[in-house]
C-alpha cells in the first residue's frame, strides 16, 4: 500500500483528493462527488467563474498532473485543441486522483483574519509541559487555512496567544494545537483553564505565509524545529505526503531533554511509511547516555548536510534561533530565497 492510500485508510477519508494550485501553491480538498470549482468555492477560495455550465470559459486552467473525468459532453467554452493542450474547464470536471493545476487569478482567498468560536473536544497531556488540544467549530462558520499557518487565541482581557495549527486541513474541520505551558506562562494557564471550564475558545486567523505548497518542489526540504515548533511542521508533512510527488524530507527536532520529544508513535510510523523521510532528534546540551546528536541546530545541520545549499530550509523555533540558523547557513552558501520562517519579514 502506498503512502497516500495508507494515509486515507488511517484517516478514513477515502473520498478526498488533494488539489495543488499554481502559482501560489494553494492546497484544498475535493470530494469525488463535486467539481474542482465547487470544491474551491466551498473551501473559501476565489476561483474565476461565471456560468458554471461549461459555456463561458471563465474557469479555464491547465491540468499539470493527475486525472479528471468530465461531467458534461458539450462545452462551448473549451475547444478540442485546447483540451489536447491540457486546458480544462474546472466547472465541468471531477477528480479521479490528486491533481496539480494552474489557474490565473486563483488564490484571492479572504486573507484578513477573522474571529471564530471553537469548542474544545479534548485536552491530552503530551509531556509534563505540553498539552494537545483538539478543537471543533461551534457553528457553521469555520477557519479556512493552509497547513503551516497559525492562529491566535483571544483572551478575555484582549491579549492574544499565537499558536501554530498542528494538523493539515481535514474534512471533519478539527484543529489541533500543541500548547506549551511552562509554570511562568500565565497566558497558557488561562487557555488551559478556559479549555477545562468553559470549553470555548475564540480563535482568530489564519496567519502566516509559510505553507506546505511552497515546499512541493524538486529540492530536498530540511525542517528544523525547537520544542513545539514541531506543530506546523507536522501539519505541512501531513499535507505534503498526500501528493504522489513530494521532495525528500528531513526533520531535525531540538529539545533540552529526551522527555521533551513527543508523538513517538507518529514519528516512528513516518520513518517507516514515508519514502525519503528522515527524523533526527537533537539535544541542545549533553545528557546522560543520550546516543544521538548533541549541539546547536545550525552546527548539527552543517555537519550532517554539506549539500544544504541545494535544499529548502524551514525553521520553526524562537526568533533568536531562527536568525542564528539563517546567519550560519547563509555563510555556508544557502540562498535567502530558500530559507523560510514566519518570524522573518
Amino acid at each position: 500500500m502506498n503512502v497516500i492510500n495508507w494515509l486515507r485508510v488511517v484517516r478514513k477519508l477515502p473520498s478526498l483528493f488533494q488539489i495543488l494550485v499554481k502559482p501560489g501553491h494553494f492546497i484544498f480538498n475535493v470530494r469525488e462527488d463535486e467539481t474542482v470549482l465547487e470544491a474551491a468555492l466551498r473551501c473559501g477560495y476565489f476561483f474565476p467563474n461565471l456560468c458554471r455550465m461549461g459555456v463561458c470559459g471563465t474557469c479555464k486552467g491547465k491540468l499539470l498532473q493527475g486525472e479528471v473525468e468530465y461531467i458534461r459532453e458539450e462545452m462551448a467554452g473549451l475547444t478540442a485543441s485546447e483540451r489536447e493542450n491540457g486546458d480544462v474547464l474546472f466547472c465541468s470536471v471531477k477528480p479521479k486522483s490528486d491533481l496539480i493545476i494552474e489557474v490565473s487569478d486563483f488564490g484571492k482567498m479572504e486573507l484578513s483574519a477573522k474571529d471564530f468560536i471553537y469548542t474544545v473536544k479534548s485536552a491530552e497531556l503530551l509531556t509534563k509541559n505540553i498539552t494537545q488540544l483538539i478543537l471543533y467549530p461551534s457553528s457553521s462558520a469555520r477557519l479556512v487555512y493552509q497547513a503551516g499557518q497559525y492562529i491566535e487565541i483571544i483572551h478575555s482581557d484582549g491579549s492574544r496567544s499565537p499558536l501554530s495549527i498542528a494538523n493539515a486541513p481535514h474534512e471533519n474541520l478539527h484543529i489541533e494545537l500543541q500548547l506549551s505551558h511552562s509554570p511562568e506562562n500565565t497566558q497558557a494557564k488561562d487557555i488551559l483553564r478556559i479549555a477545562s471550564e468553559e470549553k470555548k475558545l475564540i480563535v482568530r486567523g489564519p496567519y502566516g505565509s509559510c505553507v506546505a505548497g511552497k515546499f512541493l518542489t524538486d529540492r530536498p526540504v530540511v525542517f528544523l524545529a525547537r520544542g513545539t515548533g514541531f506543530a506546523p511542521i507536522k501539519a505541512m508533512i501531513e499535507q505534503m505526503i498526500q501528493f504522489k510527488k513530494y521532495p525528500s524530507m528531513c526533520l531535525y527536532w531540538s529539545a533540552s531533554t529526551p522527555d521533551e520529544f513527543y508523538m513517538d508513535e507518529l514519528l516512528t510510523r513516518w520513518v517507516r511509511e514515508i519514502k525519503d523521510f528522515t527524523f533526527v532528534p537533537v539535544l541542545s546540551r549533553p545528557y546522560p547516555e543520550w546516543p544521538g546528536k548533541i549541539g546547536l541546530l545550525q552546527n548539527v545541520i552543517l555537519e550532517d548536510c554539506p549539500e544544504i545549499v541545494s535544499s529548502m530550509v524551514y525553521v520553526s523555533a524562537p526568533e533568536p534561533i531562527v536568525h542564528d540558523v539563517l546567519h550560519v547557513l547563509q555563510a555556508a552558501g544557502l540562498s535567502r530565497e530558500h530559507y523560510f520562517s514566519d518570524l522573518l519579514s
